[in-house]
């Protein structure tokens, strides 16, 4: 999968090295010279120096053929207008973007995502992500995490088992 990211700090730098080792084709663009380097020098992707919500500067990572865009950068609105440029302009099926200010989630706003207004497909909020692993914590007690599934009917609970344990003694 041809994928580009905007954004060579520790989200993106993180992003691209999980990515690349899976295989995949990557590009990364950030405005930093420094972080691209960084990324150069100890990964095996395509670093582009340039601002990711020019035009020019996508087609140069080559949005043409990009499969997916992954917006990190520190700015909630230039990871928002990235995406619209990848929709607009390169026709990027999948659009990822980082948004964390709350005042642009949910509520009454919640509707400002879309095909017809901004094309973002998945919204990463990192402050939300915490509170929700915090949640899942707090309804397990005991778990390591749990993973709702069927709208929160099904959850599926990580647990920890020392080997000493009666369970696994049966088992063998």
């Amino acid at each position: 999968m041809n994928i580009i990211i905007c954004g060579a700090g520790r989200v993106g730098f993180s992003i691209s090295k999980q990515l690349s080792a899976q295989g995949h084709s990557i590009t990364v663009i950030d405005q930093s010279s420094e972080f691209i380097q960084k990324i150069n020098d100890t990964q095996d992707v395509k670093g582009v120096v340039g601002r990711a919500t020019y035009p020019s500067v996508l087609e140069k990572a080559g949005a043409e053929d990009a499969d997916m865009i992954v917006a990190v950068t520190q700015n909630d609105e230039t990871n928002m207008v990235i995406c619209q440029v990848a929709h607009s302009i390169f026709k990027i099926n999948k659009k990822i973007a980082r948004v964390r200010s709350q005042e642009f989630l949910g509520g009454k706003w919640g509707k400002l995502y879309g095909e017809s207004n901004l094309p973002i497909d998945v919204i990463i909020s990192p402050e939300l992500e915490v509170a929700k692993s915090l949640q899942r914590k707090l309804d397990a007690p005991g778990a390591l995490d749990s993973v709702p599934f069927a709208d929160g009917k099904i959850k599926v609970l990580e647990i920890y088992i020392e080997k000493k344990n009666v369970l696994l003694l049966i088992q063998n």
